[in-house]
Parts: structure tokens; C-alpha cells; sequence
């Protein structure tokens, strides 16, 4: 049965759910499940409790500011979209090296002057804001290396610095983690991710070039157990698989323990409208049926519900082209992604409950936080928010459905 979703309060322990339809009569019914900071019993002493509210959903976004990449000047930070849009992101995406999250300062703005390149990332200014970090945080050293221990001096400081916040933070270690070795450049920018002697052919997929879902899960499941063992209980993990080879994904599922938040990577390559992004099937693979009637059970929202029902979902990663040249709509593409049709990211989200937090993707592919995200060819995918693409982001965020905020 389809459950719909009517209240959700988190605090640091439990998210507190209220269903209704759940039985004959139509009464509220509670329940509990995991969410925000939960993986880790007790909470942090300060952090505010977060609320999820019924037909609400935060918003969020990354964009490139002044130390995040070498032509970052032509793009507005998040203070100055805020501006223009006329309201507080719930969500501030930052991007993070492997051995630079342990140089984040939480409780300073180390987003001025000089800072390692990959470490100017500005929490301070969040928390000050009312806004929840979302870390990604970069692979560094191979899977079997991290599960090992041979990079606890990194993870134990990465810890203590993210303990520092006290308040919540959402982390996505080794995101995309699906996709092959080539298109995430994990050798590039200082990274040695990759080892051929038990990933790629030898891995799980079978296929050269991509990540074996064994280690993986061992290399997240010692980071978890490392930060737990420091007390760190205002991380908020966030498992986060790309939108391509999403048939790979439940082979990266490090087991509902060690999750809070599933995430997925959703870019409009085909500019065929988020849906389409979130409900197509790619090659099927043998996996049960949805729990969801209405979802296709090989599409990346059907295979991410399935891994675990009770998970809220966060799309982190979403871009629509600046110039829909495959439909030829050139600068009304994100006037029409955005817009209050059917088609729209409204709409569409409406559509599919189960995702309470949306992440916009505002720049270019090219470099981000001195990390490579996309080499050529993706480079020339650019989802930089337009003149018409910011009124329309605008009137979409400033919904009812997009407004809720973040508590500082």
C-alpha cells in the first residue's frame, strides 16, 4: 500500500512519522524510523531539534564561489543567489578533498583569504545562517587501504573537526560510487582510488574500470565505525550512488545501520524533465518488486526506495542545461524545468514523497574545490542558473511544497 506522508519531526534521536491510510478508519498512526544523525545513539547536546513538515521539503543548492575553482569569478556565491531569489537555501552544498576535511575550521569563516584548496568551505557562515552543510567528501586512498586503518590519523581528524560543529551536517562520503573510474577521474587531483587488483574486472560488476561493491562497503563501514567510536552524532550519512549504471547501486548498499539519508546524482542529459530522470528503467536487474505501485522498479527512484523504505530520500546533485539544445529550446530550458506544469520539478517532486531534499547543482562541470568532476566531454555540460532560469528556480523554491527552511 502507498503510505502518504503527513507529519515528520526530527530531533537527534528518532523522526517521528505520522501515516495516514494506514488502516481502515484513515487515523493517524505513528511510527519510527531512522533519519537525521541517528545512526549514532544519543544526539549531540545543542543540536536543534530538524523539522520535517508535511507537504514541505528542503531546498538546496552548491555554487561556485571565489576559492572553489579558477573561473568561479563569473558565478554568484550562495549569499548572493539568496538574494536574488528571495530567500534562505535550507541546504549548502560544499565539495571536500579526502585529507582537507580534517583542515575545516567549523567555527570560523574560512571562506576569506587563503585556505587549503579544498578546505575553504565556510560552515561557520552556514550555522550562522540556518543552513545545513552537505559535505561531499572525496575518496582518497583505495577502499581496501581506508577499511584497513591505514588512513585513521585522516578519519579521526576529519571526525573531530565535523564533532566541532555540534550541529547537524550532512556527509556523502565516495559519492557516485557506482560509476566507472574513468568518469569520476578518481586518479586525478591527488587521488589514488582506484586498484585494479580487486576492482574493475576483478570487482563486482565484473567490468573493468569500475569500483568492487565488497570493499567499498567495508572502506564506509570502518569511516562510520570510526566516527562513532569518537561520538560524533551530528554527522548525518548520506550514501549517495549517480544516476548512470544505477542498476550497479544495491552492490554498494553498506546495510540500513550504517545510512541515514539515501542520496542520487539526477543531471537532465537527455532534457527529458526530472521525471523522466527519476522513472526510467535502465537494463534491468533482478530485484523485487516496488513497494511503491505507481514507481518502476529499475528506475534510480524505485531501485533507491527499495534498499530500504523507511530512508527519506535526497536528490544532491540536479542540473538542467543552460542551452537545451537537444530539444532546441535554447534559453527557455529552465524556464520549462522548473516551470508549474506537469512537466516541472514541482510537480514531479509532488510525485514522489518518498524525496524529502532537493540539491541544485548551480555551475558548470569542470573543477570544483580543486577536485575534477566531470572530464571532456562532460565538460561542455553546463547547468548554470540563466537570467530565466533564476526567475524560474525562484518561483519554484519559493513554493509551498519548497519552503521549508533549516533551524539555525
Amino acid at each position: 500500500m502507498q503510505l502518504k506522508w503527513c507529519a515528520v519531526v526530527v530531533t537527534a534521536g528518532l523522526i517521528g512519522i505520522g501515516l495516514a491510510g494506514c488502516g481502515g478508519s484513515g487515523s493517524a498512526q505513528t511510527a519510527s524510523i531512522p533519519g537525521l544523525g541517528t545512526s549514532l545513539p544519543g544526539g549531540t547536546a545543542g543540536v536543534p531539534a530538524v523539522r520535517v513538515a508535511a507537504g514541505s521539503i528542503y531546498m538546496g543548492v552548491f555554487d561556485n564561489v571565489s576559492n572553489d575553482e579558477p573561473n568561479a569569478a563569473a558565478h554568484p556565491d550562495i549569499a548572493l543567489l539568496e538574494t536574488q531569489i528571495g530567500r534562505r537555501e535550507a541546504i549548502d552544498m560544499h565539495y571536500v578533498a579526502w585529507k582537507n576535511l580534517a583542515s575545516v575550521n567549523p567555527l570560523a569563516a574560512n571562506n576569506v583569504g587563503s585556505c587549503p584548496i579544498g578546505s575553504c568551505i565556510d560552515l561557520y557562515n552556514d550555522k550562522m545562517q540556518g543552513r545545513i552543510p552537505l559535505i561531499a567528501w572525496n575518496c582518497g586512498d583505495t577502499d581496501a587501504n581506508v577499511a584497513a586503518g591505514v588512513d585513521d590519523p585522516i578519519i579521526e581528524a576529519s571526525a573531530a573537526a565535523m564533532k566541532a560543529y555540534k550541529n547537524p551536517i550532512m556527509l556523502r562520503w565516495f559519492w557516485e560510487m557506482n560509476l566507472d573510474n574513468t568518469d569520476q577521474n578518481r586518479t586525478g587531483s591527488g587521488q589514488n582510488c582506484y586498484n585494479g587488483s580487486y576492482d574493475g574486472a576483478n570487482g563486482s560488476t565484473g567490468r573493468p574500470d569500475y569500483f568492487d561493491g565488497v570493499t567499498y562497503v567495508k572502506a564506509w563501514r570502518h569511516i562510520w565505525s570510526v566516527f562513532h567510536n569518537l561520538g560524533v552524532t551530528n554527522v548525518i550519512w548520506v550514501w549517495n550512488p549517480g544516476d548512470s549504471n544505477i542498476q550497479d547501486a544495491p552492490l554498494y548498499w553498506p546495510g540500513s545501520q550504517y545510512v541515514d539519508w539515501i542520496g542520487g546524482d539526477v543531471y537532465d542529459r537527455s532534457d527529458l524533465g526530472l521525471a523522466a530522470e527519476l522513472d526510467n528503467a535502465p537494463v534491468p536487474v533482478p530485484l523485487p518488486p516496488s513497494p511503491l505501485p505507481h514507481v518502476t522498479p529499475y528506475s534510480l527512484y524505485g531501485i533507491l526506495t527499495n534498499l530500504d523504505p523507511s530512508k527519506p530520500l535526497i536528490i544532491a546533485e540536479n542540473g538542467a542545461h543552460t542551452d537545451w539544445a537537444t530539444s532546441g529550446l535554447g534559453s527557455t530550458n529552465q524556464e520549462r524545468y522548473f516551470g508549474a506544469s506537469t512537466y516541472g520539478a514541482d510537480y514531479v517532486l509532488k510525485q514522489h514523497s518518498r524525496i524529502h531534499a532537493y540539491d541544485y547543482f548551480d555551475a558548470d562541470e569542470t573543477i570544483v574545490n580543486g577536485i575534477t568532476v566531470a572530464p571532456p566531454p562532460e565538460v561542455a555540460d553546463d547547468w548554470d542558473l540563466t537570467n530565466t532560469g533564476i526567475a524560474a528556480y525562484k518561483a519554484f523554491v519559493n513554493g509551498p511544497y519548497e519552503s521549508l527552511t533549516a533551524v539555525p
